[in-house]
């Protein structure tokens, strides 16, 4: 007898957003594609940047992604 061996469920995982995005990509396209709020892409941003650096860099990011409207 075999045994099965546990894969996780890919779609079952949540998104994640990658500081690649948040340079690269529109803060609307990204909350379109993952289909959250605007308060819910603060938090990954967050999330990404991690809660351990200070406001100004917190700020900074934030800045250059939202300046992106093209």
């Amino acid at each position: 007898m075999t045994t099965r061996r546990r894969v996780p469920n890919v779609m079952r995982s949540k998104s994640k957003v990658s500081m690649y995005n948040i340079k690269n990509d529109k803060m609307a396209d990204i909350k379109k594609h993952y289909g959250w709020s605007e308060r819910q892409l603060e938090a990954n941003v967050r999330g990404v940047i991690g809660d351990q650096n200070s406001k100004e860099v917190i700020s900074e990011v934030y800045n250059e992604a939202y300046k992106r409207k093209d």
